[in-house]
């Protein structure tokens, strides 16, 4: 395009080229590395699921886990009903159901998070729940001292407030990601 703008002057024509071209300089993108950058940086920090846990998001996710457990529940509910009426396609819908995007999206609404967030909070804190049972399991087994070593803390690299609100609500925490799971279970093995 430049060329074809430079091949359109009259008379005037190295002055008014000269100053488009110091223009173009000022306004020139940065390399493209750079600006990849910035744009990484500037997204991940506007995302909130890269964001660390804080100490609310313990709260967050015992809310939105109380609300997925419900819908679970009824899910299974209606599992059970199917079954007992041999209906295999209501029974295939609603053990669907149980697996659905849905019943993250009402846990996010419930938490009072995105979907997003949401997802890495219950993640990091099943994470952490997950590697508390395992080290519960493994203490006092014997042979058990290489695995224990393995998994280490399972609250690394959390906020000294974020293991404290985990530590504090530990049992309703394990609670209800045992009460999710175990919903899910009974239906996969019907």
């Amino acid at each position: 395009m430049l060329l074809g703008l430079a091949g359109c002057g009259g008379a005037g024509h190295d002055a008014t080229g000269a100053a488009a071209a110091e223009r173009m300089e000022t306004v020139a993108p940065a390399p493209a590395g750079a600006a990849a950058t910035d744009v990484a940086a500037s997204e991940e920090d506007a995302n909130p699921a890269s964001q660390p846990l804080h100490a609310g998001d313990v709260d967050a996710y015992a809310r939105g886990m109380a609300r997925e457990i419900e819908l679970l529940q009824a899910g299974y509910d209606r599992f059970v009903q199917a079954g007992e009426q041999h209906d295999e396609d209501a029974q295939m819908t609603a053990l669907m159901e149980l697996s659905s995007p849905d019943v993250d999206a009402a846990g996010a609404k419930a938490a009072g998070l995105d979907v997003a967030r949401y997802g890495f909070v219950k993640n990091a804190i099943d994470t952490v729940l997950g590697k508390l049972d395992l080290k519960q399991g493994l203490e006092g087994s014997e042979g058990s001292g290489d695995l224990l070593a393995q998994l280490g803390d399972p609250y690394a690299g959390l906020a000294d407030e974020v293991r404290a609100a985990m530590e504090t609500h530990r049992q309703e925490l394990a609670r209800l990601r045992a009460d999710a799971l175990g919903i899910r279970m009974k239906a996969a093995g019907s």
